[in-house]
């Protein structure tokens, strides 16, 4: 299984993150779309932290550091912070 999670991170990283990067990088706000937070940054957000969780690996790496910024803003967002930190945990 190691194995299975090592060629899904690369492919991951390798297909999607540098795309989500220059798109972050091309707004020049620190998000997806637009100077504010939406509805886009909180769907990336909860699909990274969703392999995260799923697959105990970290798809982000140094080559990341727009989406880590991303996923650290909307992490500290009121109301997002709060629920991540009582939800249930589970595997899925």
């Amino acid at each position: 299984m190691p194995q299975l999670v090592e060629v899904f991170t690369a492919k991951a990283r390798e297909k999607y993150l540098g795309r989500f990067e220059s798109i972050i990088e091309a707004n020049g706000s620190g998000w997806l779309v637009g100077e504010t937070m939406t509805w886009a940054d909180v769907y990336l957000y909860d699909a990274i932290d969703n392999i995260k969780i799923a697959f105990a690996a970290d798809i982000l790496n140094e080559n990341h550091q727009l989406l880590k910024q991303l996923m650290t803003n909307v992490y500290e967002t009121p109301g997002i912070k709060e629920w991540v930190q009582k939800r249930p945990v589970t595997q899925l």
